[in-house]
């Protein structure tokens, strides 16, 4: 664990001065990585189709997650519609580097991950978040009917 720590946080150093980090599936469409990247104020990349990590996203009730996060389809499948393949997604990444709405998503992402998913810094945030989702999957099965309070 000791020679662990200066990698650690040199990966979350390059994490923040890359400002746009791949996150792509690790044993679920939404592993670690996309945390990681909130985390350190990085916009994650969440390299998976939408339609499958949608329902592996914590707290979708609380979290947007299009305004912290860019979704992409796999590689291989950009490669087969976009001309030009990896160097086109390249210079799309460059330009989105600098782009206003970028900075944005890194400064909402940050205050998303500290708010909702920092369970050392706001244990309180996640139990809210957990919370909530429970009840608003009890409101969906008609077993509660007032607003969570």
């Amino acid at each position: 664990a000791e020679e662990t720590a200066p990698l650690l946080k040199k990966a979350a150093e390059d994490m923040r001065k890359a400002g746009l980090c791949f996150s792509p599936e690790g044993n679920s469409p939404a592993s670690a990585r996309l945390f990681e990247a909130l985390g350190t104020g990085c916009v994650p990349i969440v390299v998976s189709h939408r339609h499958r990590i949608s329902f592996d996203l914590p707290f979708p009730s609380l979290v947007d997650y299009d305004a912290i996060a860019i979704f992409s389809e796999p590689f291989r499948d950009i490669a087969k519609k976009v001309g030009g393949g990896m160097a086109a997604l390249s210079a799309t990444l460059e330009n989105l580097l600098h782009d206003q709405l970028t900075q944005r998503m890194r400064h909402d992402g940050f205050k998303a991950f500290k708010k909702y998913f920092s369970y050392m810094n706001n244990p309180e945030g996640v139990v809210r978040g957990l919370l909530m989702e429970a009840w608003v999957l009890l409101m969906r099965h008609n077993i509660v009917s007032d607003i969570y309070i």
